[in-house]
């Protein structure tokens, strides 16, 4: 992207086809009928027939044939979905959870049921995997009387959870907060770099050990000693051993697998489509004309093959279909208009893989800031 396309564009694994790809097609440990092997097939022609209709120019001429109210609409949509991750609690600042208000009525509340609210760990109770059945409901009203019938397993856990009490005390929270209160600050006052001062503000008092917020010792989150002896190795030699050309391209003889690729093709279109117009009208506030009147910007089809490149090299390296992310918004935004953005974007990507105890130390709660406060310009 940088070299070739030259545009301020970071290329990573698309956020909603990587959840796409990860529960609905391979599924919760290879649950599904389409293999993670066969899924990177998928991913491998996916990206091939991306770099085809891009060099024919049939994906810049739907380009110019999608109203820009759809591009527009779906990069909002994709801000909010990213948003709406960034305030959860496995990846976010722990704002929006799922709870049952009264455990009496566990059985009655819907399991989409979504609270603003955060939750010590201290009173987070599993779900279970399958509460519709009738021996499970019983038993759910046998333990209803216990001080915290959560605690009592039945059958395997969930993701989903019912928080006993104490909401919105969470250190961690109220940290995540005040790092987007910086930021906001910094932001009004046109600092430069604002959004990583305040990143880099939650992450080194996470990092303090023995504290109500650590990451580490002391956490609220469990395993906090283990990921501070992981934080301590530094260094690191990366490999892609366990997923480095696993591709099986016999599972494309599989309806399901071309299903998933179809899905891949439709998915990533609109996604990357829409963040690519988005992201170069973004461009244009900064450099008049940058867009023209049809949509089109200098260098598109560069940018559209290179895009369709990423996802075909991605896959050969076990990852789910890559696409220009929408974080990009933060480096155009910080003035950010030329390849020398994607350099250092890559740049940085390549160095963090050397230092994977450092940045994989990281919590997720200023992982989530950059993410649930971005939004199309």
């Amino acid at each position: 992207m940088a070299l070739i396309a030259r545009m301020p564009l970071a290329v990573a694994p698309a956020m909603g086809v990587n959840a796409y790809f990860t529960y609905n097609v391979i599924g919760f440990l290879g649950s599904n009928v389409v293999s993670y092997e066969d899924a990177l097939a998928a991913a491998f022609v996916e990206g091939w027939i991306f770099i085809l209709i891009s060099v024919t120019g049939v994906r810049g001429r739907l380009v110019e044939l999608i109203p820009k109210d759809i591009m527009y609409a779906t990069a909002a949509g994709i801000g909010m979905f990213l948003a709406f991750i960034g305030l959860q609690k496995s990846e976010g600042i722990g704002f929006v959870t799922w709870t049952a208000p009264l455990w009496s009525n566990w059985v009655d509340a819907p399991n989409t049921a979504l609270f603003i609210n955060d939750c010590l760990f201290a009173y987070v109770g599993a779900n279970f995997s399958d509460p519709s059945t009738i021996a499970l409901q019983e038993e759910c009203q046998q333990l209803s009387n216990t001080e915290y019938p959560f605690t009592n397993s039945i059958g395997p856990a969930s993701g989903n959870y019912a928080c006993m009490g104490a909401q919105v005390r969470s250190p961690t929270l109220w940290l995540g907060i005040a790092g987007g209160f910086i930021m906001v600050v910094l932001m009004m006052s046109k600092v430069k770099a604002s959004i990583l001062y305040g990143l880099l503000f939650v992450t080194f008092i996470s990092w303090l050990p023995n504290h109500a917020a650590t990451y580490f010792d002391g956490s609220e989150i469990p395993g906090g000693a283990e990921r501070f002896d992981y934080f301590k190795d530094v260094v690191t030699v990366p490999t892609v051993e366990k997923s480095g050309g696993k591709l099986h391209f016999s599972g494309l003889a599989k309806g399901d697998t071309w299903i998933a690729l179809i899905t891949f093709l439709y998915l990533d279109f609109l996604d990357a489509t829409s963040i690519m117009y988005t992201l170069a009208r973004q461009i244009n506030d900064k450099v008049p004309n940058f867009v023209n009147s049809r949509g089109s910007w200098p260098r598109q089809l560069e940018t559209m093959v290179v895009d369709g490149a990423a996802i075909v090299v991605g896959s050969t390296l076990g990852c789910s279909p890559l696409t220009v992310f929408a974080e990009s918004s933060v480096g155009i935004r910080e003035g950010g208009a030329t390849g020398i953005t994607a350099f250092v974007v890559a740049a940085g990507f390549g160095l963090s893989m050397f230092f994977a105890p450092i940045f994989a130390s990281i919590p997720p709660t200023p992982r989530a800031l950059p993410s649930s406060s971005w939004a199309p310009s």
